[in-house]
């Protein structure tokens, strides 16, 4: 036996320790726990308005959120990902279209369902006037 004092020990030790491996391995189940939640960049909350008949688009190079206005802020809109205001949409949009050119840009425009059907026509109007020829709307593809 192992640590047996004096004498040759001829037996082999066949028992593996697991603890120090399992000690391991639940540190590092921890450590990417815990730096998963800081790799994901946190979503706009936007609940789609659904629809039956949605089609699958090309990756757009340009999209634009809108979300719902809470009872402190009026209705927020985002340029893939980055708050921006009106102003500045128009020329964000703008500097896209002078670099990809109007045939070749496109806008995906996700909207909540709360929002105001004036804010939505708002920003048609405002990419139209810009020149944007192809704009789609994001939906939730399920039936409604």
């Amino acid at each position: 036996m192992a640590g047996k004092a004096g004498g040759q020990d001829d037996d082999v030790i066949v028992d593996i320790n697991v603890t120090p491996l399992v000690d391991v391995v639940l540190v590092l189940l921890i450590i990417f726990m815990v730096t998963a939640r800081l790799m994901v960049p946190p979503a706009i909350p936007v609940e789609l308005p659904k629809a039956s008949t949605g089609e699958g688009g090309e990756p757009s190079s340009l999209a634009i959120t809108i979300t719902r206005a809470d009872k402190a802020l009026p209705e927020r809109y985002y340029i893939n990902g980055t708050e921006v205001t009106p102003p500045a949409l128009r020329e964000r949009v703008s500097s896209e279209l002078k670099k990809k050119g109007s045939k070749k840009l496109q806008v995906v425009i996700a909207a909540d369902q709360l929002v105001p059907h004036g804010k939505v026509m708002w920003l048609l109007d405002t990419l139209r006037q810009l020149g944007v020829e192809q704009y789609a709307f994001n939906i939730n593809p399920s039936a409604p």
